[in-house]
């Protein structure tokens, strides 16, 4: 299975990097149970290479749809930490039945637009959402204040003005791959392990500032990027409706003309 234990061992064993693992001690037989492949270092790497495949290929593979539940009076949900960027949110409101987009804006806006910076979103009236706005909504504490500041680390998607009832929302965002434990599958680990093998190697290249080895990578990886470009081409250029070859196509067409022999 070409999961991030697997991806890991071919770095490390075509880059001859055994210091980034922990105790190969059969270099010449890898699958030897005495070699423990426990990461030190080499993930770093290998989820470098994943990020900029996400961001270098932008195709249907990568985007997707999540469902979370708006709670009343809630004015924001948390995002996963492998969502890259959000295309729409959609509202689905099992109460009046119905479905309906939310209106893009920015987190100032909205500030301007319930109530200013002095006071906070969520002391807005209730109401049904109408907007949507990516951001943080971080905690506001003076000068002198020990209180902690709320973490900026995770995304939110601001929702306003807070929910009068509970709704389903929709986001339907761009997600990259989340390498994180051993068993973890990504789209190129488990379809393309050998270019996401050669992007983390050329990520390894950048940080040891190796101007020439960076070039030796980036050039057969975007000859590869190139190829599954051109099948992402194919693949969403093909009409939907399906094709005749000639002699269907002729035959169509004179069985639907009605000639009068007089």
């Amino acid at each position: 299975m070409t999961d991030l234990l697997f991806i890991r061992k071919k770095f490390v064993s075509l880059s001859g990097r055994y210091d980034l693992v922990s105790s190969v001690i059969f270099p010449n037989n890898l699958d030897n149970v005495s070699n423990n492949w426990t990461d030190r270092g080499a993930n770093f790497f290998i989820q470098a290479g994943q990020r900029f495949l996400d961001r270098e290929m932008d195709f249907h593979k990568m985007s997707g749809e999540l469902t979370f539940s708006l709670a009343t009076t809630a004015t924001s949900l948390n995002l996963s930490g492998n969502v890259r960027a959000i295309r729409e949110v959609v509202v689905q409101d099992s109460v009046d039945d119905e479905q309906f987009n939310l209106i893009k804006k920015d987190v100032r806006w909205l500030r301007w637009k319930f109530g200013g910076d002095a006071s906070t979103l969520g002391s807005t009236d209730v109401g049904e959402p109408k907007y949507y706005a990516p951001g943080l909504l971080r905690t506001a504490v003076s000068p002198n204040a020990t209180t902690a500041v709320t973490t900026e680390v995770q995304r939110q998607l601001v929702i306003m003005p807070p929910a009068d009832r509970t709704y389903t929302i929709l986001a339907k965002v761009d997600l990259e791959g989340n390498l994180e434990a051993d068993t973890d599958i990504t789209f190129f680990s488990h379809q393309f392990p050998e270019i996401l093998v050669l992007a983390a190697m050329y990520q390894m290249e950048i940080f040891n500032r190796n101007t020439q080895g960076q070039r030796d990578h980036l050039e057969p990886l975007r000859a590869a990027l190139r190829r599954l470009d051109d099948d992402v081409v194919k693949e969403e250029s093909e009409d939907t409706e399906p094709r005749l070859n000639a002699w269907d196509f002729i035959h169509d067409q004179a069985s639907s003309l009605r000639i009068e022999v007089l």
